[in-house]
């Protein structure tokens, strides 16, 4: 039965840990039917001695009105506050054959939070029985209560009887982590009543692992002082972040409060007759002290002295034993003054003071003479000379000894005045100038006129004359922190060709101005200049060494100049030519001004200063495949009604082929018999032929795209049996330059004068006539566009050839 008790008195417990109530009532009901707070049965105990009460409850003979079911007891309790708190129930369970209860424990188990694990699955709590109160006391002292961080949570604990029932839970809300601002983490009860003087021990009693610190710093976990005045004294239990307060209220009982008729320090002689007295109040006794030592049997509220000294009474209430002790009184026959002797002083007055007690008068004295209304126990000396004061109480009269003052001038109060603002950044400084010229003692050690502060501080000037000083008002210096001084970090070389770049960035991520103006970390930088960048923390800056940027110029860029066309045939060539006369290097590799080019491709020049370069635009040159003849035409001899046959071979299956006279005209009848065929393949065929001239030159033309070839020179010669036809006499001609490009020349015999002629694309349509009215004519072909074309001569030598145009 005894364990039931404990763990009632164990929540209770709890409930002191963590919120420190004061009981002020209980109740208790048997049953299921709350009748309501205040309408049980009423616990009337001291504060303290619960757990005996509810035993007795338990234990006594209750009226039960059913023995066929188990029944609860209910307990609740009301703090100083007048505030009920929950019931604690617990089951009662009878033996069913001798209708008797045992509320013997034999498990107990706890939990913490919301959700029940079931019986007998909670924490066990290992105790023997009548020490489950240690036991509980323990499990909420450690950290299992304290470490929830999720707010307030349960504390659960139930009981399994001797018939091995479980009970129901009892429930109480714990506050870990600071959540109660009421934690109790002092043993001791309180408030606590002592009387004045009387020491008081304080326990702590909270979670085991903090960290304690009483009110007065110490860390012990107990702590015994003595109150010098009512109030709270607490203490605090640190762990982490977490950190908990407890305090107790301390008040005094009532003490006598003493006081003796006759105060202070009073001038006594042989003549002399008083009493000290304090008032006698009821309750109280009463003891007399000399010198801090009690005096036999003076024992009443009054004490007749017979020998000076310091006395004072003490007081003690018979009701409560407190003590009160009044004030001392002293008894003197000889006047002094403090400070006495000889006084060497800078301060101006100097205090001089004698003793002040009831019936006393006194009078100043300079050098013998009494000082007017100087009549108080203390004296402002202005001057120097020799001071002294009599003390007169009734018929006693004495006068003190000379205090010799000497009153030293003093150095007027130096002021400091400052160079600039007094609050600056790191690496500032600020000028301090005392006003005066000599005697200058800096509070920083310094004894020149002028300091230079550069750290935060409070500054002073003392002055000096030998003797006596004087001190400044103190100037307040505060020297805020700057930034770590950046750095610049370049992407590449500072160094670089106009159209070129480099990116300058800063090592603090935040505050940044660059000299530019630019307020991001990085900037792009395109030209010449020094580049800084200065950090700020709002308050101070700090500015980074500069980076020289250095942008070279770049030379003209140069121009290509093709001495001709730029589509040529194989075996050609064109110069190109740079508009720079120095520094050229030519992507064929030359590097000289001009450079001739037989190859196709893209041609370029890139002309250096020494330091920059700069590339022209490109050329394109076009080198078209030209035609190699590989078989020649030979001399033939032709018969008349005979043929002959004349053969030509290119490297270009492609080629077409133009047969021509050594005249440059196309083949034709140059005699009134004759055929010729193939004039346009690559096999000549004569058959039939007279000559007018025995030996006939001849040759071919190779074309193949833009490209021609002319072979090597035949002559065809013709057996003359038949004899000569004076009309068919070789007539000179010939047409040049061909190719042509904007002109020909067409030169020919008197034969030929008044002969019509004609110009003919390659698809036959005619494009430019004239006549031949002199031995050279210059037709112009301006009109016409680039390509090969056929000249025909009319008449009755009526003669075709092939011309060029470029």
């Amino acid at each position: 039965m005894k364990q039931q008790l404990m763990i009632l008195l164990c929540l209770m417990c709890t409930v002191s840990i963590f919120a420190q109530p004061d009981i002020k009532a209980g109740e208790y009901f048997l049953g299921t039917i709350d009748p309501g707070n205040g309408k049980g049965t009423s616990i009337s105990v001291v504060d303290g001695a619960w757990d005996e009460v509810v035993e007795n409850i338990i234990a006594t003979a209750q009226t039960i009105t059913s023995t066929t079911s188990p029944t609860l007891i209910n307990i609740r309790l009301k703090d100083n506050s007048n505030n009920w708190g929950p019931l604690f129930k617990k089951t009662l369970f009878f033996n069913a054959s001798t209708n008797s209860r045992s509320v013997d424990i034999s498990a107990a188990e706890y939990f913490i939070g919301f959700f029940d694990p079931g019986q007998g699955q909670g924490t066990p709590i290992i105790a023997f029985d009548g020490a489950m109160d240690d036991a509980v006391e323990t499990v909420l002292r450690t950290s299992a209560t304290w470490t929830v961080t999720t707010g307030p949570t349960l504390f659960n604990i139930r009981l399994r009887d001797a018939y091995n029932n479980w009970g129901p839970l009892f429930k109480k809300t714990i506050f870990p982590y600071g959540a109660n601002t009421n934690v109790k983490l002092i043993k001791e009860t309180g408030p606590i009543t002592i009387c004045k003087n009387s020491n008081v021990t304080l326990t702590y009693n909270g979670p085991n692992g903090f960290a304690t610190t009483w009110f007065d710093g110490s860390k012990n976990s107990t702590i015994t002082f003595t109150p010098k005045t009512i109030g709270y004294y607490g203490v605090s239990a640190t762990l982490g972040n977490n950190t908990y307060v407890d305090s107790i209220y301390v008040d005094f009982l009532p003490s006598p409060t003493p006081t003796i008729n006759l105060a202070g320090s009073i001038l006594v002689c042989g003549s002399s007759a008083i009493t000290l007295s304090t008032t006698a109040t009821p309750n109280t006794t009463f003891q007399w002290y000399l010198n801090n030592t009690l005096i036999s049997s003076a024992t009443s509220a009054n004490y007749l002295p017979t020998e000076v000294g310091s006395y004072y009474v003490e007081a003690t209430s018979t009701l409560n034993s407190c003590v009160g002790k009044s004030n001392s009184t002293t008894l003197f026959t000889v006047a002094s003054i403090t400070p006495s002797g000889s006084v060497s002083s800078c301060t101006n007055p100097v205090v001089l003071s004698t003793s002040e007690g009831t019936g006393n008068t006194y009078q100043w004295k300079l050098n013998g003479g009494n000082i007017q209304n100087a009549t108080t126990s203390t004296y402002n000396a202005t001057s120097s000379g020799a001071y002294s004061v009599t003390i007169t109480n009734g018929t006693c009269i004495s006068t003190s000894a000379n205090t010799n003052v000497t009153i030293n001038p003093t150095p007027e109060v130096p002021t400091i005045s400052t160079s600039g603002t007094t609050t600056f950044c790191a690496g500032g400084s600020v000028t301090f100038t005392s006003s005066s010229a000599i005697g200058n003692t800096w509070s920083n050690g310094a004894t020149t006129q002028s300091i230079i502060v550069t750290e935060t501080g409070n500054y002073s000037v003392t002055v000096s004359n030998g003797t006596c000083s004087a001190t400044s008002s103190t100037t307040n210096v505060t020297v805020n922190p700057s930034p770590t001084k950046p750095t610049i970090n370049a992407s590449g070389a500072t160094t670089f060709c106009a159209g070129g770049s480099v990116t300058l960035t800063s090592s603090s991520v935040t505050g940044n101005t660059w000299s530019n103006g630019a307020t991001t970390q990085s900037i792009i930088v395109s030209e010449s200049g020094d580049h800084s960048v200065t950090v700020s923390n709002g308050i101070c800056s700090a500015t980074s060494s500069s980076t020289a940027v250095i942008v070279n110029p770049l030379p003209t860029k140069p121009t290509i100049n093709a001495s001709g066309a730029t589509t040529f045939c194989s075996g050609g060539s064109i110069t190109l030519t740079s508009s720079s006369s120095t520094g050229n290097t030519w992507s064929n590799g030359a590097t000289t001004q001009a450079t001739t080019v037989t190859a196709s491709g893209d041609y370029s020049v890139t002309v250096s200063n020494g330091t920059c370069s700069v590339t022209s635009s490109l050329t394109t040159i076009n080198v078209e495949a030209g035609q190699k003849i590989t078989s020649q035409p030979s001399n033939q001899t032709a018969i008349i009604a005979g043929t002959s046959q004349f053969g030509i071979i290119s490297s270009n299956a492609n080629s077409t082929y133009q047969w021509q006279t050594d005249l440059g005209v196309g083949f034709q009848n140059i005699s009134n018999v004759g055929q010729y065929s193939g004039t346009t393949n690559n096999t000549l065929k004569v058959s039939n032929i007279t000559l007018i001239n025995n030996n006939q030159k001849f040759h071919c033309i190779v074309t193949s795209g833009n490209c021609m070839e002319t072979s090597n020179t035949a002559v065809l010669t013709v057996n003359n049996t038949m004899g000569l036809n004076e009309q068919n006499a070789e007539i000179l001609f010939s047409v040049y330059p061909n190719p042509a490009n904007n002109y020909i020349n067409i030169k020919a015999d008197q034969k030929l004068y008044g002969s019509a002629f004609t110009i003919y694309d390659l698809v036959g349509k005619s494009v430019l006539q004239g006549k031949i009215v002199a031995e050279t004519s210059k037709i112009e072909l301006s009109s016409l566009s680039s390509g090969f074309y056929l000249i025909k001569i009319e008449g009755n030598y009526n003669k075709t050839f092939r011309i060029g145009k470029e």
